[in-house]
């Protein structure tokens, strides 16, 4: 090259990476544990979302078809996840010394062969007879327990979450002695001290089936209260202990796939935490508790992880790019493409130690080291610092840039945490208050000005479940900075509107206002989804062309349902429109 230096002008310091770091290295290991037993082998009636074409349904293929769904999903979302599936009181055993338990799918990666013996399973019967044979014997919880936390130890990887989703209607195990109890109990606690979670999904099946846990799952595995208490007893925090959700030992009706398959997919994702930051109360660090934060809501996108090319023989390739930096000004344009090319290969590459950055500052480039670029980017301490407390009647809902951040009270390195937190959760609810605060929530990230808003917790009865709605904790808004707030049109003239053309609006809101409020879940991405159905059809070898489109485009719930709503305002909406036009030409001639 002519220069020695090259220089990376307009370097961007001023991101903030706060969701997608923590989310990329995070590899998780799922291992679904499936009963097979004569009622696991019970038919059903068909539910509203079966087909007469398929093959009638019993618990064990709702069970396995929910693992397939979950397994096509995390194959593209999470390509680096170990997942397996383990069958436990089958005639068929892997291991000698563990009868009745052997594994569908290994815990690994899943590959293309594992899921198409998953496919055939659930497609063709005779795989399923020859897989779903229940033997004489079947193995005890103990075992069943045991074999698992084998598998877990036996990968070498390390995994940030690993859990394994118990799936079975047998509400009283054959062996349910006092002694198996305790035994059972013991290796659902050696999982928890290892990591391993354990999610149990209980299958009932009304009227012939009506699972109950009391009868003894809730003496293997520690039941948490419904209704969370922050501030409670402390004294389980010392101890790890096999706890779950009373909402999770609830049973699971297998009646409808679609209501398993839900609730299967609310689970499957962990809680993961963005950042373990410290809370500074009180001005001083006279008052310090730690707190944990969480991403509720996510943007989910195409992952772009290769580029592909399609040959001519309809083959698709991995595309694989090299590339030389060679400076601008490097050639003349009088050369020819060979003297180009010659010159190019005996050129010299620029080395990375040689680059430097810099900013264009008044036609020139100002350059910084590494470390000094590192001091630019410090602005304090990680932390949240409350400034004061307003009412959270003054929260502006039209100044929140971004999705908030769920904070909730942790004892790792301050202790008295949950305590604390709760007091101060307790007492804004109690006031209506809100804090506004300074955060800067990760090394990486700017800081930010903010309102910490408490939530209480709602639980409802969600599909014939006492299911947690809104959990309780805090929320973590951020407020956007003069600059970020757009100003109004430029000589843009207001007026105000009359009673009658009020009324008429905000009896059009009501009417299209959803009684059950607005649920993102409800209302998939169908570019994200026809992305996902294209990879998998790619992968699987399945066919997809027009139809498959077509069915695709009458599942999209994204499209609104313009009959309703005309039927609903449409009257009212063309008078609205009148009376307002009738306005603004009166005001127009009054001016």
């Amino acid at each position: 090259m002519d220069s020695e230096t090259a220089f990376e002008g307009s370097f961007e310091f001023d991101v903030d990476p706060l969701v997608e770091p923590n989310y990329t290295n995070l590899k998780s290991a799922i291992l679904f544990c499936v009963e097979v037993s004569k009622s696991m082998l019970m038919e059903l009636e068909r539910g509203p979302h079966d087909s007469e074409e398929d093959a009638p349904p019993t618990p064990l293929r709702r069970a396995l078809a929910a693992a397939y769904n979950i397994l096509q999903e995390r194959i593209i979302s999470d390509p680096s996840d170990a997942i397996g599936i383990m069958l436990f009181g089958t005639e068929y055993s892997d291991d000698a010394r563990y009868p009745g338990i052997s594994m569908l799918m290994d815990l690994d990666v899943p590959d293309i062969a594992g899921m198409k013996r998953l496919k055939d399973v659930l497609e063709y019967d005779e795989d399923f007879l020859d897989l779903a044979k229940p033997a004489s014997e079947p193995p005890s919880i103990r075992d069943v327990l045991f074999y698992a936390g084998h598998k877990f130890y036996s990968k070498n990887e390390k995994f940030a979450y690993r859990r394994m989703f118990l799936m079975t209607n047998t509400d009283l195990p054959p062996a349910h002695s006092p002694q198996d109890r305790i035994a059972a109990r013991t290796r659902a606690s050696d999982l928890l001290e290892t990591g391993i979670q354990i999610e149990p999904f209980f299958l009932s099946s009304p009227p012939k089936l009506i699972f109950d846990s009391s009868k003894f799952y809730e003496d293997i595995l520690f039941l948490m209260p419904l209704k969370s208490r922050l501030g409670g007893d402390q004294s389980s925090l010392k101890r790890p202990r096999a706890e779950v959700s009373e909402a999770s030992m609830q049973p699971l009706l297998t009646t409808d796939r679609l209501i398993l398959e839900s609730q299967l997919k609310s689970r499957q994702a962990p809680q993961r935490a963005l950042f373990s930051i410290p809370m500074e109360i009180v001005e001083g660090k006279r008052l310090v508790i730690n707190v944990k934060g969480y991403a509720l809501f996510r943007r989910q996108s195409v992952l772009r992880t290769e580029f592909v090319y399609k040959c001519d023989d309809d083959v698709t390739r991995i595309a694989r790019s090299k590339r030389k930096p060679v400076g601008e000004d490097f050639f003349s344009d009088d050369e020819d493409e060979k003297n180009k090319k010659k010159k190019a290969d005996d050129a010299t590459v620029t080395k990375p130690s040689s680059v430097k950055r810099g900013f264009l500052f008044g036609g020139e480039i100002i350059s910084f080291t590494d470390e000094e670029l590192t001091q630019l980017r410090e602005f304090g301490e990680i932390g949240i610092k409350i400034i004061g407390f307003k009412s959270a009647n003054l929260l502006p809902i039209n100044m929140t840039s971004r999705p908030s951040y769920f904070l909730y009270p942790s004892e790792e390195d301050y202790v008295g945490s949950i305590r604390t937190f709760a007091a101060l959760h307790k007492i804004m609810l109690e006031q209506n208050q809100m804090a506004v605060a300074w955060a800067r929530l990760t090394a990486n990230s700017s800081p930010m000005l903010c309102n910490i808003v408490a939530a209480d917790e709602i639980v409802a009865t969600v599909n014939g479940r006492r299911e947690q709605v809104q959990a309780p904790g805090m929320h973590v808004i951020r407020m956007p900075f003069v600059d970020d707030v757009r100003d109004k049109p430029y000589n843009a003239r207001y007026y105000p509107s009359s009673s009658v053309t009020t009324a008429i609006a905000s009896e059009i809101i009501n009417k299209l206002t959803l009684k059950s409020g607005y649920d993102p879940s409800r209302y998939k991405n169908p570019i994200l989804q026809r992305h996902y159905r294209i990879l998998q059809a790619k992968a699987l070898e399945e066919p997809f062309g027009e139809e498959e489109e077509a069915e695709m485009a009458k599942e999209d719930k994204t499209v609104p349902m313009y009959n309703s709503i005309h039927n609903k305002v449409g009257r009212l909406s063309k008078e609205w429109k009148r009376l307002v036009e009738e306005e603004m030409d009166r005001r127009e001639l009054e001016d």
